[in-house]
């Protein structure tokens, strides 16, 4: 019974130096201009939670010494809001951005993005995810649509089939997105080529179409390529003899199926 005890206090002293350990923010009160008292506390509220959700321990006591001070504002800005949030860190330059929204219906949604930017010390304008394009972004500038652009690079094992040679092949694929909600277009490279000495190649360009099967960040999709490509034979005593050509170029077309794990931010994950 003893040693469960000792047990048990050995786990709780680790569980608070790690919590002790953890780096700590005080959040101001926010600054509202030309909004109502009700719009700032919302806004005060999201920002707490959001700050929370990064992984840091937020000091209640506004007296209290923290390693990150973090200085809200929100203001009115036509039909929308404007918010600006400064963070103050020990050893360290001021950094301050700002996010624009429509409506307070989108609070949560920009402070998350402006406080994940702010942490990190990059523009919010580039932390947009597939769910968290706001109204704003969609309507700004020229007709831009809700969607996310990234650069998708993969590779892995490939086989050939009647190209004279069973040799495992290094597979690249290279592709510029556009991704909203369910569908994917994109512009894509492929590129194989065999591990030993056989010379068998090939390459393609074109377009392809992706389709989620759902809208949330982890989601599997299905998707067609189309595109020209270009194929060299293996180079053997058989596919020479066959009197074949070594090159070959036309058509190509593919499909593939995928889930993505982490559909967000710059870098994600999918088999």
């Amino acid at each position: 019974m003893q040693r469960r005890y000792a047990f048990l206090l050995i786990l709780s002293c680790l569980f608070h130096a790690a919590i002790g350990r953890a780096e700590t923010a005080k959040i101001l009160t926010p600054k509202g201009i030309g909004v109502s008292s009700s719009v700032v506390e919302t806004y005060a509220e999201v920002l707490r939670l959001a700050v929370t959700q990064a992984k840091l321990r937020v000091v209640s006591n506004p007296k209290a010494k923290a390693d990150i001070t973090l200085r809200p504002t929100i203001s009115k800005i036509g039909g929308g809001y404007l918010l600006v949030l400064e963070k103050r860190a020990k050893g360290a330059e001021p950094y301050e951005d700002s996010f624009k929204i429509a409506s307070e219906d989108e609070l949560d949604v920009g402070t998350k993005r402006l406080v994940n930017a702010v942490l990190k010390e990059q523009p919010a304008s580039t932390e947009d995810t597939v769910d968290d394009v706001t109204k704003d972004e969609v309507t700004a500038g020229t007709a831009r649509r809700q969607t996310v652009k990234r650069v998708l690079v993969a590779f892995g094992p490939a086989w050939g089939y009647g190209l004279g040679s069973s040799d495992l092949l290094y597979h690249v694929k290279t592709a510029y997105t556009w991704e909203g909600e369910h569908l994917a277009p994109r512009l894509f490279g492929d590129f194989n080529w065999a591990a030993g000495s056989s010379q068998m190649a090939s390459a393609a360009a074109g377009l392809g179409l992706d389709y989620y099967l759902g809208a949330a960040k982890q989601a599997p999709f299905i998707g067609i390529d189309a595109g020209l490509g270009v194929l060299h034979r293996a180079h053997t005593a058989q596919t020479r003899a066959d009197g074949h050509s070594m090159y070959y170029s036309g058509f190509s077309l593919g499909a593939n199926g995928a889930r993505r794990y982490r559909r967000q931010g710059r870098w994600d994950l999918w088999f």
